[in-house]
C-alpha cells in the first residue's frame, strides 16, 4: 500500500477484526462502527488501551468519527457481540 490508500475493513457477523498496519506504515483511522461491542486500540502485547475506546454499547448503528493513529506496534482491534457486525476506515499516512 502507498500514502493516501484507503484503509478499510467489515467484519464477518459475529468476528472481531484487528488491522495491524506492516511494520513501517502509519495510518489514520476517520471511523468505526459496530452493531456490539466496543472498538479501540491495542498494543503488540494485547493490552487494551481505555483512553482509545469508541463503546458501542449493544447500539444498532452505533458510529464514531474518530482520528485514531496506528502503526504496527499499536494497532485498532474492533470487537463484537455474537450477532452482530464492525469495521473501520481510513487513510495510509506513512
Amino acid at each position: 500500500m502507498a500514502v493516501g490508500d484507503v484503509v478499510n475493513g467489515v467484519s464477518a457477523l459475529g468476528a472481531a477484526i484487528n488491522f495491524q498496519p506492516s511494520a513501517g506504515s502509519e495510518c489514520m483511522i476517520s471511523s468505526t462502527s459496530g452493531w456490539g461491542d466496543y472498538n479501540g486500540l491495542y498494543n503488540t502485547s494485547m493490552t487494551f488501551s481505555a483512553v482509545m475506546t469508541l463503546a458501542t454499547n449493544n447500539i444498532a448503528g452505533t458510529s464514531g468519527n474518530v482520528k485514531i493513529f496506528i502503526n504496527n506496534t499499536n494497532y485498532l482491534n474492533c470487537r463484537v457481540s455474537v450477532s452482530y457486525y464492525t469495521g473501520y476506515t481510513g487513510i495510509q499516512i506513512k
